[in-house]
């Protein structure tokens, strides 16, 4: 069998995000392959939940490049009512479809 390259569904490219005069991210550079699952971890206020906007088109780098490949990025929210009486597949249909 041969090897095949998988290509990234997800990149991030000498990105850079700001608020004001404060640089919130710098230089930020990944790559998500297909099929892949990633965690992304940190102390309060180190930027996980501005990269995550970023994919998701809610915020523009200051400077460098998100490529989703077309791809939807969506965030849930950290609290929602529900979570208690829908399985995962229900929430992610909810927010997805919405």
């Amino acid at each position: 069998m041969k090897y095949e390259k998988k290509r990234d569904i997800l990149s991030i490219e000498n990105v850079d995000f700001s608020f004001g005069n404060k640089n919130v991210l710098s230089a930020i550079n990944l790559h998500f392959k297909k099929s892949e699952i990633v965690g992304i971890f940190g102390r309060n206020g180190s930027g996980k939940t501005t990269l995550l906007n970023g994919l998701a088109g809610q915020l523009f780098p200051k400077t460098g490049s998100i490529n989703t490949s077309g791809i939807k990025v969506t965030l849930l929210p950290d609290f929602f009512f529900l979570w208690g009486k829908l399985r995962v597949r229900e929430i992610i249909n909810f927010f997805y479809l919405s």
